[in-house]
Order: structure tokens, then sequence, then C-alpha cells
């Protein structure tokens, strides 16, 4: 299942940031158009062209980030190459020097995965990336669409979707980066799969209650994440307990 995305700052990310997370220059937005033009403050320029280049290679991490959950992993690795590959990572984006580098780094990692647990540890260091560059530049935040949390159906479908929400919550809180939506997320999770787990239809299923432990496990340990290497790592490892079990 595809997560829903809604990219505005350049090109890409919200306009201001979250009441939690103030960005640490002012905000620069812009909104790609054919016509080259430049958006600034203090000291940060985007260019419309770059805009529309961080527009495309936010919406190719995600891709590779949906291929991880569902336990794809030669869509994952295809779309892993093909973003590696992509010379916009070296022309375009060339101005944001090392966070290209790692970005394009962790991506080809993800290509050369043998297994879905490798691929899920380098594309969370993938959104890592993205946010380690958002924070140097001091842009405002970006963040997927924002949903309600979806209710509580007493469904495994059900459960299913509040863990995507869950998910998608923590994804942002490395990709804005803020600490906020990462909390948000992962405390929810934790809630979601333990009370998932006293079900009685969950309790009936040994190999369900047993994943949906792991998730609570994954889940509790990213709540009590704190740098931003601890919340890599987290996520890493959340991702590759999803694919896992959707595998």
């Amino acid at each position: 299942v595809l997560f829903a995305l809604t990219l505005i700052l350049v090109g890409a990310c919200h306009k201001g940031a979250p009441p939690s997370q103030e960005p640490s220059k002012s905000p620069v937005t812009a909104t790609p158009s054919e016509e080259t033009t430049e958006t600034s403050t203090d000291d940060a320029v985007v260019k419309s062209d770059e805009a529309t280049a961080m527009h495309q290679r936010f919406l190719a991490v995600n891709a590779i980030r949906d291929a991880v959950i569902s336990g794809d992993l030669p869509a994952a690795k295809g779309r892993a190459d093909k973003l590696a590959k992509d010379e916009n990572l070296g022309s375009v984006l060339a101005d944001w020097g090392q966070f290209t580098k790692n970005l394009q780094k962790e991506v080809e990692a993800t290509a050369a995965a043998t297994d879905l647990r490798t691929a899920a540890v380098h594309t969370a260091a993938a959104a890592d990336a993205c946010g380690q560059c958002h924070k140097s530049l001091g842009i405002a935040t970006l963040e997927e669409k924002t949903e309600p949390r979806p209710a509580d159906d007493g469904s495994v479908g059900g459960i299913m979707r509040q863990h995507h929400w869950a998910t998608s919550r923590m994804w942002d809180g490395l990709v804005a980066p803020s600490m906020a939506s990462w909390e948000t997320g992962a405390k929810a999770l934790v809630d979601i799969s333990r009370n998932a787990q006293l079900q009685p239809k969950v309790k009936s299923d040994k190999e369900l209650a047993s994943l949906l432990g792991e998730v609570e496990k994954r889940a509790t340990e990213a709540s009590q994440a704190v740098t931003g290497p601890e919340r890599t790592h987290a996520l890493g490892q959340l991702l590759a307990t999803c694919s896992g079990c959707h595998q």
C-alpha cells in the first residue's frame, strides 16, 4: 500500500514547520516551474530546477521504502538502482555536497542488498540523509499528508492501516526532521500493537501475535530513541520487521 504524499516546500516541502519544530534559519519555500528562478533568505537559495529535482528524488526514496515495506526486494533494488544512477544527484543537486553523496551511498547500498533487512537499514539511512540536508539548509519541513489516525475497527486490516499511519509519522520524523512527528508515530505504534495483541482473533493466531509483539518491541525502541543515529537504526529495524511480515 503506497503512502499518500503531499509535497510543497522546494517542490516537496510544507510551508512552515510544525509547532514543535522551528527551522534553524528562515524557511525557504519554492514552487517548481518551467522557468529557472531563485527563492532566497539570509544564506539559503533554492532554484526552481533544484526544487523540481528535490521533489522527484523525494518521491523516488518513498517508492523504495514502499517496496521494502511490501517485502518486494527486487522492486526495492530496482528503484534504488534507478535513483543511484540518476544524473541529477551529481548535477542539479551538486551544491548540497556531502548530503547528496550520503543519499547516493545509501541508495547504492540498497540496490546492492541481498536481503530485505539490509535494504531496510539503508532505506532508513537514505531518509536520514534527506533530513540532515533539510536541517543544514534551515528549510521548512517536508512531510507526507497527515490524515487522522484510522479508527480501530477490530479487524486485522484495521490494525495494518493504523500501523501504516504510525510508521508514516516516524518516516516524517527523519525526513523533516521533526522530533514531534517521530514521537507521535512511535508512541502510537506501541499502543496499536499492544492493544491488538489483546484481541481474541489475534490471540488465536500465534504467528500474528508473535509478529505484533515484534512490532511492539521495535516501536518501543523507537520511542526511546533520542539521537539521529538511534532513530535511523530504529526505523531500519522496524521497516525490516514490516517487510518480513508482508513478504
